[in-house]
């Protein structure tokens, strides 16, 4: 094993390889030994960057895109956002008149520990669910009052000259103790969240095109079940203008968005797709959608379901097209990697 003092004298390219083996603790512990290390551990710190839909996810994103030497080092940006609470979730009196009775808190609560365990359980005191809530409510009133998320994504992608890759995740709100069976109360409606984001998105990829940075891949995380209470159709001009430059599009879970862009025309620079499909009905419209791109998908990978990824074989039987198209089926696996 090399030792710290000698990785400092050693070429970029190799101290890189080295390094990316590290977990990230170990390589912010590097980049505090001395001046060299700092210098070569940047770029992998700060290669992916990681943020959320809260004021400190937005004031962080701020920081790196404001400092020279670390924006000129990120890659991917991966965009947590989450559902947009009612604004009367963060009033105490509101919440529990007018938004979320102790009457209804019980009935849902018995009815999820039924479902979920076959039998009654006992479930956490009225009490404690507006001590959990009234934090995220706060932040999301915070960063929706003052535009922080319209204002901050768009400046900051402006400003990674090496972007490639964005990741927009949803997922619901980070409520401890999780009260799920609520979250269908408190939401502000059903669409009004994933329009208010995808719209920070359009304006932030609109910004970065104005300054010549075209980003590559797009991909869509997150779980199922938050993306599908939406009507993804409604917001179909939103995911057309996101994807218009994309060459590689990655789709893990969200259901509702495979839907909504295999219905879309062309994309015309679409060579690569990275997919989740585990229901047969929905082969048609990939099959569909796959013809449309025949002149130029070279790549399709298939996630999770292996019977579903074997019946692609017909999708590849194109007259006149000339590329090889790889297709790999693979099991699902997290994608913690940039790329």
């Amino acid at each position: 094993m090399v030792s710290s003092p000698s990785l400092g004298t050693l070429p970029t390219e190799i101290f890189q390889n080295i390094v990316s083996h590290l977990g990230r603790q170990h390589i912010k512990h590097l980049s505090l030994m001395n001046k060299r290390l700092r210098a070569q551990s940047l770029p992998l710190l700060f290669r992916h960057a990681r943020v959320s839909f809260s004021p400190a996810g937005l004031a962080a994103l701020r920081g790196i895109a404001d400092a020279d030497h670390l924006s000129q080092n990120v890659v991917c940006v991966t965009y947590s956002v989450t559902d947009i609470l009612d604004p009367r979730t963060g009033n105490a009196e509101h919440f529990a008149s007018e938004l979320y009775s102790t009457r209804s808190y019980v009935e849902d609560e018995t009815d999820h520990y039924f479902l979920t365990n076959g039998r009654m359980e006992t479930f956490p005191e009225y009490k404690t669910v507006f001590p959990a809530f009234q934090p995220i409510a706060k932040s999301q009133r915070t960063v929706l009052d003052t535009r922080m998320d319209m204002d901050v994504v768009p400046a900051a992608l402006c400003k990674f000259p090496k972007l490639a890759k964005f990741t927009l995740s949803y997922n619901i709100p980070a409520v401890e103790p999780c009260f799920l069976p609520m979250m269908r109360w408190l939401k502000r409606n059903r669409n009004a969240p994933l329009e208010h984001h995808l719209n920070v998105v359009v304006h932030g990829i609109r910004q970065a095109r104005s300054h010549n940075i075209r980003i590559s891949t797009f991909e869509f995380d997150g779980r199922e079940e938050e993306w599908g209470h939406f009507d993804v159709a409604t917001s179909s001009g939103s995911l057309r203008e996101i994807l218009d430059d994309v060459e590689v599009l990655r789709l893990f879970c969200p259901r509702a968005v495979l839907n909504e862009i295999f219905a879309q025309p062309l994309f015309p620079h679409l060579r690569e797709i990275d997919v989740c499909i585990s229901y047969h009905k929905m082969l048609p419209s990939f099959e569909a959608f796959i013809n449309r791109h025949a002149s130029t998908i070279r790549s399709i990978q298939c996630h999770e379901d292996i019977p579903i990824c074997k019946s692609l074989g017909s999708l590849i039987k194109w007259p006149g097209v000339s590329q090889n198209l790889i297709v790999h089926c693979i099991p699902w696996l997290p994608q913690f990697n940039c790329f």
